[in-house]
């Protein structure tokens, strides 16, 4: 069956409403904190390099999930608007945060109505889930739409030299890719952050993620033991080079 982006996530978000849905579903809930935690440490270098802050400023978490991102930025002190392809997200962030606005849309599809522009528009572990280039397009024109002029975007893809699809619902885009998109759509890239390198890849567990075998369960055991270490690892030495994911970061330009 042909991957349809609307009904496999919200399967996913019905069978695991937590950071495995969101995250990687091959991992543990413990290992997919760390994986987060580094998303969080690419967040604060982003505002300390680029001498910003999420305070006071009106942020768009596109592909908003479980609310992770919704509550970080919740306690940087911004209001939050949330949109998300499925229904149980939606619902589920609607009451868990009753101050902000949540609506179901597709960013990947053409809008009737668009939302006013946002202080910064936050886009992780959503566009390399938009496998089709006219998704793709669709996606990064209403991203530009919805950022004021002078604003950011924020976005996760591994964007290095290569294009590839590794999973019927993957789809990898090059760095060169989005420097191309992202200007035609009034976006200068101002800043690429490596999230990690060491984490987000199986080190020990090459089997399935359900396989009951005693060293099934020993290799994800030390999979999970050694998140804490490979995130630090990743906190010393990681670069842009070697990175298996990154954080663009893009502007708005003044004049469109």
């Amino acid at each position: 069956m042909a991957y349809q982006p609307s009904g496999f996530w919200e399967k996913r978000l019905q069978d695991h409403f937590s950071l495995v849905g969101t995250g990687r579903v091959s991992f543990s809930p413990w290992y997919n904190r760390w994986l987060y935690r580094a998303k969080r440490r690419g967040l604060q270098k982003v505002w300390d390099t680029l001498g910003i802050s999420p305070a006071g400023k009106r942020v768009l978490d596109i592909g908003c999930g479980t609310g992770f991102f919704v509550a970080y930025y919740q306690e940087q002190g911004a209001t939050v608007t949330g949109i998300d392809i499925t229904q149980i997200s939606v619902e589920t962030l609607r009451q868990r945060f009753p101050q902000f606005t949540f609506y179901q849309r597709d960013i990947g599809s053409a809008w009737e109505e668009m939302l006013p522009p946002f202080d910064l528009v936050h886009v992780f572990d959503v566009l390399y889930h938009l496998t089709g280039a006219a998704q793709f397009a669709q996606a990064l024109h209403n991203i530009g739409r919805l950022t004021r002029p002078g604003g950011y975007v924020l976005l996760t893809d591994a964007a290095g030299q290569a294009t590839y699809t590794p999973a019927p619902h993957v789809t990898f885009r090059s760095l060169a890719t989005y420097q191309e998109r992202l200007a035609e759509n009034g976006l200068s890239l101002l800043l690429v952050v490596p999230l990690y390198h060491f984490l987000n890849r199986r080190l020990f567990s090459r089997s399935s993620s359900q396989s009951t075998t005693r060293w099934a369960r020993l290799a994800r055991w030390l999979d999970d033991a050694g998140a804490p270490l490979w995130y630090g690892l990743d906190g010393l030495f990681l670069s842009a080079n070697r990175a298996n994911m990154r954080l663009l970061v893009a502007q708005k330009q003044e004049n469109t």
